[in-house]
């Protein structure tokens, strides 16, 4: 079974790019990352005071009482903690095949447990990743709608397919499309709504939806990660089946996640852009959670691509003034997808500045460095209105290559990667705790 591992991720050419308030959240030691440790200390002398006592034998009634009741107090601390604790969630927003699954990944240090993106236009399920501390399991807890707002939702969908006038928005044609094939398999979407509900497959989703919630409880990574594809993955290779479009939203708890998660949630939400408002309005409310946003963009079109500034603008608007989020980065990756000879062409680097150093990590490097300096670029020239909102935020620019964290071998030597992104989880989690 696999657990959190201290083992590098990749983070090409890991410094940051800071705007506005430079360093705002740092990954060195602090007085907020002393807290911290302060909080952590004192609870292991608990746990080391309440390991001694009960070790006590053959004493007086007296001592007794009192080893009842200092265990107690320690017990009831304990659970005042557990009540009270406040998890720092991180909001990690990017539309499918960006490498942001990949990502949670590999800060999970758990390979393939998250899908990457799916081979359709917008499946966009909120998924919640936080630590099991309960027991040893990988366990999914899916929030399904009801009957009553499927089938309202799925008449909208039948609206949007009949529209076959010339203006018609075909995103959200190919959308309905998608949706109605994904649950009830090919050629669903050129019945009619009534005919559907005579199908025998319609017959067996309204008896999925009797319960509100299912549960995935599995001890092996492969088996649950089996278990859960159909509820957060698609294809339309493949369709029929997939319960994806039926699903509000997923928490996943991952064991032996303790150091990692015990004090932080990874939110990982969908781009904008999918028809489905009850969806987007959970968005928005998951958004008002988040103490830290990260906006992952594939680097090759980090700047080109409007989806990724489209996510930042709505986050910095539906943030707003107010709320619990301090800090916005902008993470570029899959920066070891590269081809040298085209890069070098495109960028006009030339042999001579490559001598003798390995080709590839050379073209990494230079384009890391070139896109951060665009992104920052970029921010500078948004509108007058979207800067003044940025204000309240520290905004800072990352490329990693997820793939990297798991390959023995890499173009990049370790110096010349780091970890800074788990070292801001916590920096995150002891702002939060103050």
């Amino acid at each position: 079974m696999a657990s959190y591992s201290p083992k590098r991720m990749r983070f090409h050419d890991e410094s940051s790019v800071s705007h506005n308030r430079a360093s705002a959240i740092t990954c060195a030691e602090s007085p907020l990352t002393t807290d911290m440790a302060i909080m952590v200390q004192t609870k292991q002398i608990m746990e080391g005071v309440n390991i001694q006592i009960q070790a006590v034998k053959n004493i007086d009634q007296p001592m007794t009482t009192l080893k009842s009741y200092i265990v107690d107090v320690i017990s009831k601390m304990d659970q005042i903690d557990k009540d009270n604790r406040r998890k720092a969630t991180i909001g990690i927003f990017g539309q499918s095949g960006h490498g942001k699954s990949s990502l949670i990944n590999a800060i999970l240090g758990e390979e393939d447990l998250l899908p990457p993106g799916s081979l359709g236009a917008c499946t966009a399920v909120v998924t919640q990743v936080e630590a099991n501390l309960d027991d040893s399991n990988y366990t999914a807890e899916i929030e399904l709608y009801s009957k009553e707002e499927w089938d309202k939702m799925l008449q909208v969908l039948f609206r949007v397919l009949s529209d076959d006038s010339e203006d018609r928005d075909d995103e959200m044609f190919e959308s309905a499309k998608e949706k109605i094939t994904a649950v009830y398999g090919e050629d669903a979407d050129k019945k009619k709504f009534e005919e559907l509900k005579k199908d025998e497959k319609f017959a067996e989703i309204i008896n999925f939806l009797s319960d509100s919630e299912k549960i995935i409880s599995k001890r092996e990574r492969s088996d649950f990660v089996n278990e859960v594809a159909c509820f957060i993955q698609y294809s339309v290779a493949s369709p029929g089946g997939w319960y994806w479009p039926l699903v509000k939203s997923v928490k996943i708890k991952i064991p032996n996640c303790d150091e990692l998660l015990k004090h932080i949630v990874l939110l990982d939400l969908p781009g904008i852009g999918d028809c489905n408002k009850t969806r987007e309005d959970l968005w928005k409310s998951k958004l008002r959670e988040c103490s830290s946003v990260w906006i992952v963009s594939d680097i090759s079109r980090a700047i080109t691509d409007k989806d990724p500034w489209g996510i930042l603008k709505h986050c910095i608007q539906d943030l707003g003034p107010g709320g619990e989020c301090k800090n916005i980065s902008f993470i570029c990756t899959k920066t070891d997808d590269i081809n040298p000879g085209a890069y070098m062409r495109s960028s006009r680097l030339t042999k001579d500045e490559i001598g003798n150093k390995d080709q590839t990590a050379v073209c990494i490097l230079h384009r890391n460095k070139t896109t951060k300096e665009s992104v920052k670029k970029k921010f500078e020239s948004l509108n007058p209105g979207t800067k003044k909102l940025m204000e309240k935020f520290s905004t800072e620019v990352f490329t990693v290559s997820s793939k990297s964290f798991f390959k023995q071998n890499s173009n990049l030597e370790p110096t010349e990667t780091g970890n800074v992104l788990p070292k801001k989880m916590k920096s995150v989690v002891a702002l939060q705790l103050l």
